[in-house]
């Protein structure tokens, strides 16, 4: 009987042709090694969606089909040390052969981990990866201040799935809505949900899909009055932080209208402005009426190891459920996010019986193996010491590039307080709609010329000025190889791109 040519394509049982999957491998990747050695992080060529790609009757030979991938990908940026234009990490190449090795086991990190009293145990015997989740979710928990015995989690694709997660166990947790889980909303009282606006839409889309509505999501102003009058006078930079009375004013009017608050979702490193908003006054406020406190560090949780960070992500380990993305601060390939509880008890709520086998407490089934071992190498590989150190350079950036704006004249539009600046390029006679479109220009010329990449932001936080957005040339230190050096060239850069664009 004639072999197939496809079998080709899998692993021997013999293991006979392992070996030309280490080959294959290694010269792959040896082939993005002129790509990665360019110092711009902008790719000269743009790859074009191919309309006319269509599934061939016959597989095409691998060979072909790799090389023609190595092309496309060369046209990807690079997220070297000048590309300082958005929260994308340069993985730990640690992880990236963590991420390899399981993919070729290929598990199914779909089984629940047993807990009896402090021991655990992975239901599915010979599976390595259920026990690596664990040992990962106690380690974040150290991270956020949780106590490791007691709080649970799961590590999930994203912020977005995370959030979903957490809002949904405030809600079936809601005294407001009994039973929600077998009965559904249908006949039940709406109950709201507040945070800031400067919040990622993820919470958007989580209303949405748990049938709360997206009108029920209240969205608390970062900015005062008084704070955009000084920012017009003299440029004062904005805090973007809600103030405590923000929060009461929008829950004490809640209660009066008989409307219950289910959570409260402070963000520890905003989206736009990388900004720690406050936890410990949510924490007082939660004693007091009762929601549940979601805090999303999705980006700033691992800035809680810092020394200076921490003291403004005061109380954190008090919410009932945090945020932490490793594919962001943690230095993890995409897609790698997590889920914390305060109290394991809460993942029982995301449980079920199936037949054939005891599922996981996740709203996701079946979940790669991949993205956990490669967390799990990245928390051992840098430990606290090295997140300590990579992630201070960050902020230290950060800081140097806030101080060497003001010496030139531009305008930082927030406080700094982890590893993004935004700011006005500056301008003593613009009005906000002049100034909002010289950004974006000066943004346009330091990316054509390619030395590095930045971004535009084109509006922080639902801030209108004199009717006009608050956009900003935004820039973001996340490569642990971007130095103060480096940092002067850019300054250089934005000399020249701030004469083309005037």
């Amino acid at each position: 009987m004639r072999k197939s040519k496809y079998l080709r394509l899998f692993l021997n049982p013999d293991g006979s042709n392992f070996d030309s999957l280490i080959v294959n491998l290694r010269d792959s990747i040896s082939y993005l090694k002129e790509w990665w050695e360019v110092p711009s992080p902008i790719p000269k060529d743009v790859d074009e969606f191919r309309e006319d790609s269509q599934l061939p009757e016959a597989g095409e030979p691998p060979e072909q089909v790799l090389t023609d991938l190595i092309a496309r990908l060369k046209k990807c940026r690079r997220l070297n040390d000048r590309n300082l234009s958005f929260m994308d990490p340069i993985p730990n190449i640690y992880t990236l052969i963590a991420l390899c090795m399981v993919s070729l086991q290929n598990p199914n990190n779909a089984g629940k981990v047993k807990r009896v009293n402090r021991k655990r145990e992975a239901v599915f015997q010979y599976e390595v990866v259920p026990n690596l989740e664990e040992e990962s979710i106690m380690m974040l928990a150290d991270i956020v201040g949780y106590d490791r015995h007691k709080a649970g989690g799961h590590v999930v694709s994203g912020g977005t799935v995370a959030i979903l997660t957490a809002l949904m166990i405030a809600r079936d947790k809601s005294e407001s809505l009994k039973d929600v889980r077998k009965e559904g909303l249908f006949g039940k009282k709406s109950v709201k949900v507040l945070t800031s606006k400067a919040s990622h839409f993820a919470i958007r889309k989580a209303m949405r899909i748990l049938g709360l509505g997206e009108n029920n999501l209240i969205e608390v102003p970062v900015v005062t009055d008084e704070q955009i009058s000084e920012f017009k006078k003299s440029h004062t930079p904005l805090p973007l932080r809600p103030t405590d009375s923000e929060y009461e004013e929008k829950l004490e009017k809640c209660e009066k209208m008989g409307e219950a608050i289910i959570a409260v979702i402070p963000t520890v490193g905003t989206t736009a402005t990388r900004t720690i908003e406050p936890v410990e006054p949510l924490v007082k406020l939660r004693n007091k009426y009762g929601f549940q406190l979601i805090v999303d560090a999705a980006f700033g949780g691992f800035a809680r190891l810092l020394d200076e960070p921490a003291k403004k992500i005061k109380d954190i380990e008090e919410s009932n459920a945090i945020i932490i993305d490793p594919h962001k601060w943690g230095y993890v390939p995409y897609p790698c996010g997590a889920v914390l509880f305060r109290d394991y008890e809460d993942l029982k709520l995301l449980e079920y019986e199936v037949p054939y086998y005891e599922p996981a407490s996740t709203i996701e089934g079946s979940r790669p193996g991949g993205p956990v071992a490669a967390l799990w190498v990245a928390l051992k590989t840098l430990g606290k010491e090295g997140y300590k150190e990579i992630i201070g350079k960050c902020i230290e950036n950060a800081k140097y590039l806030e101080k060497r704006l003001r010496e030139e004249g531009h305008y930082p539009v927030h406080e700094v307080d982890l590893n993004a600046v935004n700011f006005d390029a500056k301008c003593s006679t613009c009005n906000r709609r002049k100034q909002n479109k010289l950004n974006e220009k000066v943004k346009e010329e330091i990316n054509k010329r390619g030395k590095f990449r930045i971004s535009f932001m084109k509006e922080l936080a639902s801030i209108k000025i004199d009717g006009e957005p608050l956009s900003a040339i935004h820039v973001e230190f996340m490569n642990p190889y971007t130095s103060e050096e480096l940092i002067e060239e850019f300054i250089d850069e934005l000399k020249l791109a701030y004469r083309n664009a005037v």
